[in-house]
C-alpha cells in the first residue's frame, strides 16, 4: 500500500470513529518534511491525550 492511501484511509477511519489511534499511527509514520521524530513526539503526545481523556470519564 503506498503511504498516500495508508494515510487517507488512517483519516477516513479516524473520522469515523474518533480513535486517536489512528492519529498516532499517522503521525508516526509521516516523514514531516525530514524531521520523522517529530511525528513520533506528537504521537507520544496523544497517547497521553488519549489517557487523560479516559482518566476524566
Amino acid at each position: 500500500m503506498d503511504k498516500e492511501k495508508y494515510m487517507k484511509d488512517l483519516w477516513i477511519k479516524y473520522n469515523k470513529s474518533k480513535n486517536i489511534n489512528y492519529l498516532q499511527q499517522a503521525c508516526e509514520n509521516a516523514p514531516f518534511f525530514g524531521n520523522p521524530e517529530m511525528g513520533k513526539e506528537i504521537s507520544k503526545l496523544l497517547g497521553k491525550l488519549e489517557i487523560l481523556k479516559k482518566n476524566c470519564e
